[in-house]
């Protein structure tokens, strides 16, 4: 069975369920239900200054404090 966790913004992110021994696995989904959901305070404890997200086709955006503003604009 899936583990699938409801968000701030009503919606699902499911996974496939596993040994429960796989903490990068587990980050990462935290990191999706993050940004999805704005959790800006999850992002600022977790993301680096030299952190990149590339909207694919758009446009690249670079260190922390960007990243985390253009999820509110994008």
């Amino acid at each position: 069975m899936a583990d699938g966790i409801a968000g701030k913004e009503d919606f699902v992110i499911t996974c496939e369920e596993d040994c429960g021994n796989a903490p990068k696995k587990e980050l990462l989904k935290k990191l999706h239900i993050a940004l999805a959901g704005m959790d800006t305070q999850f992002m600022n404890e977790n993301f680096t200054d030299g952190i990149q997200m590339s909207y694919v086709g758009e446009r690249i955006v670079h260190g922390k404090d960007q990243v985390i503003l253009n999820r509110y604009v994008s």
